[in-house]
């Protein structure tokens, strides 16, 4: 298997003004529909039980899988919640999708071995754990986690099965990332609230019934795996500090907050105050929480923490977060001071307004039109079943958002940028690649009991140019996983992407 390229995207401003002559008629994020080759709707396991990890699942992944070069789909699948009474019927299980070549996906789900995992999936996050060039996984459950490590063929096998990896709580987001700069990929998990079948409640919304609030649940905390380069992890949670109590962790990010060269950690929480950590140039992490000005929005309040975005959106150099938050409360758009402090920015650009009404999950920034300014996709979706009747506007269902980047700083509505993301659905899980390698990136979002959606970019200025990268690393981090990179163009601008 050949060394998996891990793709970024560059603006060059060098463009031509010549229109082409070949330009598709229809432009925007469109839906690539059934017959990319993709099939798979994902079950909530709702069955009339209001379960609480019904109002969650599933994530999905977008990578090159097989060393072939292409972008291939991993999407995470739910199912009736293990256990419980209604645990009687044949259990979905994620699947995975090998692109073709061309934008179009086979189904390899039934030959991939332990990743046709039929357990109760929330998150996922890839790298090459063991140093051969492969893209392994790393899938969160609300139940014992999994290492799929690549084995070649699209095959994975468990490499977590028997160890403390395969952590038996409910866990949720993830990322891998170098943090004591040793060569080898560590690993993050996010913990989200003890549950279990006895300890779960019965709720209501106004006069119907609906699930409880997530202040029904303790949160458990985040772990922390130091990886010896071969596949092996050993937990370090309490030896490199991640010990801030109280989380209710749904997605964290590893990278350089505070330009020191060491990746650093912020966790999004829900309905208690999101963390930050700086690493002190060993691996450990150093709790920078209250001094971050990420702990809590502008009016001193926690919020509910959902989905975590990064980029530079002001061209500074500096890595910027994006939190997406629960309906009433907006996202909120926190701009990197340098030092491991920020600043929100989410009045200033826009983001409060626009983003008041929707409950947002899964988000990512990126430049779809090439215009050197980044644009941002947020995918909504209510918990509560009974939204559309108890109060919230936008209901259970809700449309996506896409917002373009401008260059006073502030985003905007994208007007019929996404005719197939105007649809409401349940919206949940999000990712980005460019499946028909043509410079674009392409969206695939996975909604709670909804159809994978698959979707096919044409949003990109004429005569507008894209640079390729393919990381190289020495070490087992072969993929360069927490690289920065920087592209200083003509015009005097510098885009900075990071791996």
């Amino acid at each position: 298997m050949k060394n998996n390229s891990l793709r970024l995207h560059f603006l060059l401003t060098w463009a031509t003004l010549l229109c082409l002559a070949c330009a598709e008629s229809e432009r925007g994020i469109l839906d690539r529909g059934p017959d990319c080759g993709v099939s798979f709707t994902h079950d909530s396991g709702f069955r009339d039980t209001y379960y609480f990890p019904e109002t969650v699942g599933s994530g999905v992944a977008t990578a090159d899988l097989d060393g072939d070069g292409d972008v291939d789909i991993y999407a995470l699948q739910c199912g009736v919640v293990p256990g419980s009474p209604q645990d009687t019927e044949p259990r979905p299980v994620n699947k995975l999708f090998a692109n073709r070549g061309d934008g179009s996906f086979v189904d390899k789900t039934d030959a991939s071995g332990d990743a046709a995992s039929d357990r109760y999936s929330m998150g996922v996050c890839a790298g090459d754990v063991n140093g051969d060039g492969a893209v392994d996984l790393f899938v969160t459950n609300c139940g014992p986690d999994q290492l799929l490590i690549n084995r070649g063929a699209l095959r994975f096998e468990d490499g977590a099965g028997g160890t403390e990896l395969a952590d038996p709580r409910w866990t949720t987001g993830c990322a891998f990332g170098d943090l004591d700069r040793d060569g080898h990929l560590d690993l993050v998990v996010a913990g989200y609230v003890y549950w279990d079948l006895e300890k779960d409640k019965d709720c209501a919304a106004g006069n119907l019934r609906d699930y409880c609030h997530i202040t029904a649940y303790n949160g458990i905390g985040d772990r922390v795996w130091r990886g010896n380069g071969s596949g092996e992890f050993e937990e370090r949670t309490q030896e490199w500090g991640l010990t801030r109590p109280g989380g209710r962790a749904f997605n964290l990010t590893l990278a350089d907050l505070n330009q020191d060269g060491w990746l650093d950690l912020f966790v999004a929480n829900d309905s208690v105050e999101n963390h930050l950590y700086l690493n002190d140039g060993t691996g450990a992490l150093v709790d920078n929480t209250d001094q971050s000005g990420t702990a809590y929005n502008l009016e001193g309040l926690t919020e509910a923490g959902m989905g975590v975005a990064t980029g530079d959106i002001n061209a500074d150099g500096r890595m910027d977060l994006l939190v997406t938050n629960f309906a009433g409360e907006s996202n909120a758009l926190y701009e990197n001071l340098g030092d491991g402090s920020f600043r929100d920015g989410s009045r200033k650009s826009g983001i409060t307004a626009i983003s008041r009404a929707p409950l947002g999950f899964g988000a990512l920034f990126a430049d779809f039109d090439r215009d050197g300014l980044l644009d941002l996709v947020v995918s909504n979706g209510h918990v509560m079943r009974n939204a559309g009747i108890t109060g919230s506007d936008w209901g259970y269902p809700q449309p996506d958002q896409v917002l373009r980047g401008t260059e006073s700083g502030r985003f905007e509505i994208w007007q019929d940028a996404s005719p197939a993301l105007d649809i409401p659905r349940v919206g949940r899980g999000l990712a980005a690649g460019d499946l028909d390698d043509d410079g674009e990136l392409d969206l695939v979002l996975l909604g709670s009991s909804e159809e994978l959606l698959v979707t096919k970019t044409k949003l990109a200025a004429p005569g507008t140019h894209w640079l390729r990268v393919q990381l190289k690393a020495k070490g087992s981090n072969t993929m360069g996983i927490g690289s920065r990179l920087r592209l200083e163009l003509s015009n005097g601008r510098t885009l900075t992407r990071w791996a």
